[in-house]
């Protein structure tokens, strides 16, 4: 099967390449990644920048309108806003697995994202629309990756608020109030619930609570381990249900002190973590290639396995840089768990880690 994925950058794009070995995949990207030195890497394919959306799908359109691909799989979630939004076109030349954009707009935007919540009773922080209101400690965050991205902010009184909002208007001059989300913080352990579906029926499942993350104050994955939670699994289940989800998702929580799970964020594509969960048994990319071919059975049994990224650009070797007594724990969990380190396909690792280091001189 000949196949087209996005995003050389990502992580998630090497594990599906690993996964998917014995078919012929190409990559395609704005310029040279580490992703693309996988022995499992077919091509590399120059792109526009994924940033100019309407100049990357018109690059995008015509590529799989001149090459014959069995299927587009798309991993980063400006590529999968592109291939939701233009699926009656794209889909004339390739297929692609995925949600419906009515459905993928309300997972992008974090305000018709708790609005979906507040109008399906689901539990979520509590969103300002008055400054006047807010209650602290607070934090603030962008709409939505697809229109710009924000650096998450943690704010502890008015004072922080006011501060934040003006430093945010200076280095975005056309910010409006309307592009951030402001909310109560909620602090606890951060779970996620991760998905397929096949014309809104859930057919894989798999839960995770998440061991360390960068940034520290909340991010993607550096050490993870899959569990077994029934409140998850229904929690997500209702959410994906109630959205009539097609192709791969995720939905973030917060699980607070009372035990309450809080929704975070839903994301409407492929996942940091992906490996782990193939590794438990759980083998999404797969799955995805036969969804053309037969209805899925339902099937959400899998193992409990944890994983440490010790090599990735924001890895723990990234975070230890900037939390340094989280070292001893990292080495603990290291032997115990699977890592990012590939023996039968090294390049990749090695490029990204060199990536790694010269990102570290250039910042000084």
């Amino acid at each position: 099967m000949r196949i087209l994925l996005t995003d050389g950058s990502h992580m998630n794009s090497l594990a599906i390449m690993r996964q998917l070995k014995e078919h012929e995949i190409d990559l395609i990207h704005h310029k040279k990644a580490a992703m693309a030195y996988s022995k499992y890497c077919n091509k590399l394919i120059i792109c526009p920048d994924i940033r100019n959306q309407e100049e990357y799908f018109e690059f995008l359109y015509h590529h799989v309108q001149r090459n014959k691909y069995d299927i587009l799989i798309p991993v980063g979630i400006l590529t999968s806003n592109i291939c939701s939004k233009y699926y009656s076109q794209l889909s004339q030349y390739v297929r692609i697995e995925i949600a419906p954009y009515e459905s993928f707009k309300t997972a992008i935007n974090k305000a018709e994202t708790f609005k979906f919540c507040e109008e399906h009773g689901i539990l979520h922080p509590k969103t300002y629309r008055d400054l006047a209101d807010v209650k602290f400690p607070a934090i603030i965050k962008g709409i939505g990756e697809v229109k710009e991205t924000f650096p998450v902010k943690y704010i502890e009184n008015s004072e922080e608020l006011n501060h934040e909002l003006e430093l945010l208007r200076q280095t975005h001059p056309h910010l409006e109030l309307t592009d951030l989300v402001i909310q109560d913080r909620i602090i606890g352990e951060p779970y996620g619930f991760f998905c397929l579906y096949q014309n809104g029926e859930l057919k894989r499942a798999i839960c995770q609570r998440r061991i360390r993350e960068y940034p520290v104050t909340g991010g993607h994955a550096t050490s993870a381990e899959t569990i077994h939670d029934d409140t998850l699994m229904e929690m997500g289940k209702y959410v994906f249900d109630k959205l009539n989800w097609h192709g791969v998702g995720m939905v973030e929580y917060k699980r607070a002190q009372d035990g309450s799970y809080y929704l975070i964020e839903i994301n409407p594509k492929f996942w940091t973590a992906l490996e782990l969960h193939i590794l438990a048994g759980m083998h999404f990319p797969e799955y995805l290639l036969q969804m053309n071919k037969v209805d899925l059975e339902p099937m959400f049994t899998y193992q409990k396995k944890s994983y440490v990224w010790v090599f990735a650009t924001e890895g723990e070797l990234y975070r230890i840089l900037k939390r340094p007594k989280d070292l001893f724990r990292v080495i603990r969990d290291i032997p115990r768990s699977y890592t990012d380190l590939h023996l039968d396909d090294l390049k990749p690792t090695i490029i990204q880690f060199l990536y790694w280091v010269v990102s570290i001189f250039k910042r000084r």
